[in-house]
């Protein structure tokens, strides 16, 4: 029997005057930088999905017409396959609405360990978009 994975999102939210990213810091795992994002609900399409969760998850509404699909990853390990989308265009000015959630626009260079699952992450949606990009940038 074939187990069907499940669904998550990851936005890519760049800054275009600084490049900067938009990330968030979980409650609990404050070292821990991650592109917005979560699970694809039921019923819905991992583009709902991405508007939602930059909703819920930073107050910004983001334009569905200015997505782009940047790469699907998946982890056979645990069954998920993440989406990861570069938003074009969004309105509102970022700010947490989740309790213990800290969103705040981050370099990659800013994080301690180059090795950290943030920036291969942002530099795996980065080439994906077409904008160079190695590790060691900050």
């Amino acid at each position: 029997m074939t187990t069907r994975p499940i669904w998550a999102v990851a936005a890519l939210v760049m800054r275009p005057d600084d490049g900067r990213i938009l990330a968030i810091n979980r409650p609990g795992a404050p070292d821990d930088l991650a592109m917005l994002g979560g699970h694809v609900d039921e019923g819905e399409t991992p583009e709902e999905a991405v508007v939602r969760e930059c909703r819920e998850e930073a107050s910004i509404e983001v334009d569905p017409a200015c997505l782009e699909w940047l790469y699907d990853r998946e982890d056979v390990s645990v069954g998920l396959v993440v989406r990861c989308f570069f938003v074009g265009r969004w309105t509102g000015a970022p700010e947490s609405r989740e309790p213990g959630l800290v969103v705040r626009w981050a370099r990659a260079g800013e994080l301690t360990t180059p090795a950290s699952t943030f920036r291969r992450w942002v530099a795996m949606a980065l080439f994906a978009a077409g904008f160079p990009f190695r590790l060691e940038d900050g």
